[in-house]
């Protein structure tokens, strides 16, 4: 599961890589869908501008909600962008990141085993990541969508469940063995 959550991680987190060509053409030409080609959109004028005029439509049968739609858009992506940037600004976000992309390179690709430990990312690297692109994905997703999701509430929820099931299973489990 760990190594899951790495490879989902690091395509997440991927810049979009188009050898011999500008920044710009790489991110234009990409087709990988990831938090950085996503944020680099979302700072572009006129994505901003078309969001928020979409965002005018989230609630056609209240008329009036069209600005207070537009703004709420617009501090999604204020928030979207912000938190990568709290990510790449941070000394640890960076090294996160730095991590998962020799992990993947390293190990996944070549399965190096000396490379293999020294490049694996430890769970509070993981998990430092995995929250921005939460907090990234709710923002963005509300920008885009209009449709507010709280996932760490979801990812609450599912913990719960799955301790119900795993605490017993595990006890019974463990009981059997003896």
């Amino acid at each position: 599961m760990t190594l899951f959550l790495a490879i989902t991680l690091a395509k997440l987190f991927e810049i979009p890589n188009v050898h011999g060509r500008s920044k710009a053409t790489r991110f234009n030409k990409s087709d990988v869908a990831s938090i950085p080609l996503m944020i680099r959109l979302l700072k572009q004028r006129r994505c901003r501008a078309r969001l928020c005029s979409r965002a005018r439509q989230w609630t056609p049968m209240l008329a009036h909600s069209a600005d207070v739609n537009a703004r709420a858009c617009e501090r999604a992506i204020d928030r979207t962008i912000e938190a990568y940037a709290a990510l790449r600004r941070n000394h640890a976000g960076r090294i996160a990141i730095a991590k998962l992309r020799k992990f993947r390179n390293k190990v996944l690709a070549h399965t190096l085993l000396g490379v293999a430990l020294e490049a694996t990312p430890t769970y509070r690297e993981l998990f430092l990541l995995m929250d921005v692109a939460r907090e990234v994905t709710e923002q963005a997703r509300l920008a885009i969508a209009g449709i507010h999701v709280d996932l760490l509430e979801t990812e609450d929820a599912l913990q719960e469940v799955s301790g119900a099931f795993w605490r017993p299973a595990i006890a019974a489990a463990a009981k059997d063995k003896r």
